[in-house]
Formats: C-alpha cells, sequence, structure tokens
C-alpha cells in the first residue's frame, strides 16, 4: 500500500509539473503576444500581466541587445559595461517619472512594455536591413522607435501625446547624461560611433 501510495505521489507531482510547465509556455505565448500587439498599437501596455521576472528578464535581454549595437562599429573602450550602465540609466529614469506622475503602481507593466517592444523592434530591424534601403529604412524605424514609447507612456501615464513624447526623450537624455558623468569618455566615444554610422550610411547610399 505504502508502494502505491509513493508511486501515485509521483505520478500527481509529474502531472502537476507538466501542467505548470505547459502553464508557463502558454503564460509566455500571451506575453510575447500582447508585446506584438503593442509594436503595432492595438494593444495597452496595462494588457500585459504583472511578472516582475518578466521584467527582470527583459531588462537583461534589452541590455544585451544595446551591447550588440555598441560593439558593431568597435568604437567604445568598454561596450557592456556602457550597456549595462545605460540600461540601468533607463529603468531609473521610467521609474522616477512615473512616481512624479504619481503612477508608481504601473512600473512594472509600463518597464516591460518599454523594454519588450524596444527588444522586438531591433530584432526587426536588424531583419529588415538587408531588405530596404537605408534612408527608407532609417526613417521608418526613427519614427517606430519615438511612436511606440511615446504611444506607452501616453497610455501608462494618461498625459497628452506631447508631453509623452518629451518624456521618452527625457529618459534618454537623463540616461546618457548620466552614463557620461560617470564615464566621461562615453561623449567622445558616442560621437565617433555616431560618425561611423553616418559613414557606413552614405557607402551604402552610393552602393
Amino acid at each position: 500500500a505504502f508502494h502505491y501510495y509513493c508511486v501515485s505521489m509521483l505520478t500527481c507531482a509529474s502531472h502537476s509539473h507538466q501542467s505548470c510547465c505547459r502553464l508557463g509556455i502558454i503564460e509566455t505565448m500571451n506575453f510575447v503576444r500582447i508585446l506584438l500587439k503593442l509594436c503595432v498599437r492595438i494593444a495597452q501596455p496595462d494588457e500585459l500581466p504583472y511578472n516582475q521576472n518578466a521584467a527582470i528578464l527583459l531588462s537583461f535581454v534589452h541590455a544585451a541587445v544595446s551591447w550588440i549595437n555598441l560593439v558593431k562599429f568597435d568604437a567604445f573602450s568598454n561596450p557592456s559595461v556602457y550597456a549595462l550602465f545605460i540600461a540601468v540609466a533607463q529603468i531609473l529614469g521610467v521609474f522616477l517619472l512615473l512616481r512624479i506622475c504619481s503612477k508608481s503602481s504601473r512600473f512594472i507593466q509600463t518597464l516591460s512594455a518599454l523594454l519588450g517592444t524596444s527588444i522586438i523592434i531591433s530584432v526587426v530591424s536588424s531583419s529588415l536591413a538587408s531588405i530596404l534601403p537605408i534612408p527608407l529604412l532609417a526613417g521608418f524605424l526613427l519614427f517606430w522607435q519615438l511612436y511606440i514609447p511615446t504611444f506607452i507612456l501616453k497610455s501608462a501615464l494618461e498625459i497628452p501625446v506631447f508631453v509623452a513624447f518629451f518624456s521618452y526623450i527625457g529618459i534618454i537624455l537623463f540616461s546618457f547624461i548620466l552614463t557620461a558623468v560617470v564615464f566621461p569618455d562615453f561623449i567622445t566615444e558616442l560621437e565617433n560611433w555616431l560618425e561611423i554610422v553616418n559613414q557606413q550610411a552614405e557607402q551604402a547610399q552610393q552602393q
């Protein structure tokens, strides 16, 4: 009888583990689906599940994507440190903005929406780079990269669109200024990086 009981318990535990795995996969797929809908503005940030683990994971992935973008042109002396610090500074900027607007309870969902859509846009950008002409691609991506975060902040903070736009620009500037204060060489290296990007864009246009 005891043996039967142990086997039954193990069987139930196995089924429970499989059910949890299935539930985790379903939740992840639903999370990604909402992020994709946010990228084309057919969902709201508050539709994302409140998930601190997802927000932390997205923070690291976002920092990794930033690192990849920084090391492409070999213009930065410490790309991994810069990428991580900029990511932390942007997260801090989002937190302070929501705190000022008395919307701290929306921090996790807003941060997840901003980071998740940014990652998706970066992945799509890399895919489109080999298909669309550089000028058309640059204009489209610049609009997309500014429009979606503006929409997310507008919805999360319940503020006018132009205020949301300048709030997002403020977060970016805050992260870059804070990075420059801590790492004085960052501005010079950033200028060199921008020059390399412009040169490659001009070369691509000539070809």
